[in-house]
């Protein structure tokens, strides 16, 4: 079940329309604004909901590499904030390795 529209605005308004990860800005272009999504923080697999503090806003990018990663030893939420963010950060790098091997044999 996605999440409802209105519920989606206010998560982005809070957030000011910046990834929570990576800070893709999306008020700086049409194209990085159609790319944010809203990200469920505690995957939905783990039974959490909808509920705003369990979402923040990511680009698409971001909440694909994130898939259902969730840190449970954590508790603080500034500790798993920073935990995602450094496992999107790794994740981020080996997919861009794995990008420049498939695309630089047609450079």
């Amino acid at each position: 079940m996605s999440v409802q529209h209105e519920i989606s605005k206010q998560v982005h308004e809070r957030d000011k329309y910046i990834c929570v990860y990576c800070n893709l800005d999306g008020r700086l272009s049409y194209q990085n604004f159609k790319i944010l999504t809203i990200d469920h923080i505690r995957p939905k697999m783990f039974g959490d909901n909808h509920s705003s503090h369990n979402l923040a806003t990511a680009c698409l990018v971001c909440n694909q590499l994130k898939g259902h990663y969730f840190p449970k030893y954590l508790h603080s939420e500034t500790e798993i904030m920073q935990n995602i963010r450094e496992y999107i950060a790794k994740e981020r790098a080996r997919d861009f390795q794995h990008y420049v091997e498939v695309v630089s044999q047609f450079l």
